[in-house]
């Protein structure tokens, strides 16, 4: 129970941040993404963010430790920016855990997940407040 609630704090802080930059009902916690044919293309991300007036998408994973990321985390964000594109929608996704970015950034490499999945850790949390580096549909990238 203890680990659930610490988790939530994660999830809940990382939704405070971004969403100070969202237009109401845009950040949402715990959402699955769906196709435009209302197919799921994701399962459950911790925090998202899909704005149709501004064509941009956004997927947070929130962990308490960088121990706790999965590769099917890594593979939920990499589906979101797939579906994406797909639409013609700008994408930023991340992995958001209470330790250092070094930590995550070593366990992101651990899965060979692509460069678009930025690590915030305690030394770049605060980042999240601003817009970040999207990726858009017509970027060369690796899925």
């Amino acid at each position: 129970m203890v680990d659930f609630l610490r988790g939530a704090i994660v999830e809940l802080l990382t939704m405070r941040l971004v969403e100070q930059r969202c237009y109401a009902g845009e950040c949402l916690s715990d959402q699955k993404f769906l196709d435009k044919n209302g197919r799921e293309v994701t399962g459950q991300i911790d925090v998202a963010v899909l704005s149709h007036d501004d064509k941009y998408a956004e997927g947070y994973e929130c962990k308490i430790k960088a121990d706790g990321l999965m590769s099917e985390d890594c593979s939920n964000l990499k589906a979101l920016v797939y579906a994406a594109h797909e639409e013609d929608y700008a994408v930023h996704v991340g992995i958001v855990a209470f330790v250092a970015d070094r930590l995550v950034n070593r366990k992101l490499e651990n899965f060979n997940a692509p460069s678009y999945v930025a690590a915030y850790g305690l030394d770049s949390l605060t980042q999240l407040q601003d817009t970040p580096n999207y990726v858009e549909p017509d970027d060369s990238i690796e899925i």
